[in-house]
C-alpha cells in the first residue's frame, strides 16, 4: 500500500524552474550542452533527518535538499533552478494513487562545472 502525502496550500509558496537538458549545435558546428525551461512548480521544503534519509535511499545524503511538489511528468534527467542555485535530480518518490498526488523530489546541488557535487 503506497503512502499517500499532503500539504497545506500555504507550505507550496516556493518555485521552482524545472529545465530539460539537452544538446544543441553552437554557430561554428559544435555540439554543446543545453538547458530548455519546461515548466514552473510551487513546492514544499521537506525536513527530515539525515538518519531518515539514510533509510529511505539505503546511502548518505549529506548536502541535498527535498522538496514536494503536485504530481508532474518530472524525470531524473531533469534540471531544477530554486532560488540558491541549480540541481540535479538524485530521486523521485512517486505518490500517483490519487488525484491530488504530491512527489518528493530528493535534489543534489551542481557546481560550476555542471556535476553533481560529491
Amino acid at each position: 500500500m503506497a503512502t499517500s502525502f499532503r500539504y497545506d496550500p500555504y507550505k507550496m509558496r516556493h518555485k521552482a524552474v524545472f529545465y530539460t537538458v539537452g544538446e544543441r549545435l553552437s554557430k561554428s558546428g559544435v555540439t554543446i550542452p543545453a538547458k530548455n525551461k519546461a515548466f514552473t512548480l510551487h513546492y514544499a521544503q521537506i525536513k527530515i533527518t539525515l538518519n531518515q534519509r539514510f533509510y529511505a535511499t539505503g546511502q548518505s545524503l549529506k548536502g541535498t535538499v527535498i522538496i514536494a511538489v503536485r504530481h508532474n511528468n518530472i524525470d531524473e534527467t531533469m534540471q531544477v533552478e530554486l532560488k540558491d542555485g541549480m540541481y540535479s535530480i538524485y530521486d523521485i518518490s512517486r505518490d500517483s494513487d490519487d488525484y491530488i498526488a504530491y512527489d518528493l523530489i530528493t535534489l543534489k546541488r551542481i557546481n560550476k562545472a555542471g556535476k553533481a557535487k560529491a
